[in-house]
């Protein structure tokens, strides 16, 4: 989940970076989920599906890069 909105299309593959506190890099491919599709208003969130990643792949306190 990243603190903004984008203009990404769900569905669509992003190449993204998974960046650790401490030096640790995963690279993934990231779709941009739907979330509460029936909400009208936008929301101030959005949710990444990473594929192929098991959430234990995932460095602590990561950050998502868009590369």
């Amino acid at each position: 989940m990243i603190d903004e909105i984008t203009d990404r299309v769900p569905g669509t593959a992003y190449k993204v970076e998974l960046r650790g506190l401490h030096g640790d890099r995963v690279v993934a491919e990231a779709f941009k989920e739907r979330l509460l599709r029936r909400e009208p208003r936008k929301l101030e969130k959005e949710a990444y599906f990473l594929s192929g990643l098991h959430k234990t792949d995932v460095p602590e306190n990561s950050v998502l890069v868009f590369v």
